[in-house]
C-alpha cells in the first residue's frame, strides 16, 4: 500500500500522523514541515487520499481512517 502511494501523498500522512488532531493541513506552517511546497501540492494529494479511501474529512480537518495504518506510519515511517 505504502509503496503504492505518490511523494506527496506520503509526505502528507507523515504529517496527519505526526500532527495532533484537527491540524491545519493547507496552513503555511504544516505544508513547510512536511516538505508539501503548496496548498495545491497538498490538495492534490487529500484528493487521492480521499479517492482512495485513506482518510476521511472530520471537523474541517482529515484523519487517516485506519488508525492501525497511522500507527504503523508513527513507528515505521517517522523513525
Amino acid at each position: 500500500m505504502w509503496e503504492s502511494l505518490a511523494t506527496n501523498q506520503r509526505k502528507f500522512l507523515k504529517g496527519l500522523a505526526s500532527e495532533p488532531a484537527k491540524v491545519k493541513p493547507f496552513a503555511a506552517e504544516f505544508l513547510r514541515r512536511h516538505g508539501l511546497d503548496s496548498p495545491s501540492n497538498a490538495q492534490r494529494a487529500v484528493d487521492a487520499l480521499l479517492e482512495k479511501d485513506v482518510i476521511d474529512r472530520e471537523n474541517g480537518s482529515f484523519l487517516i481512517s485506519d488508525r492501525f495504518f497511522r500507527l504503523w506510519i508513527q513507528t515505521v515511517q517517522l523513525r
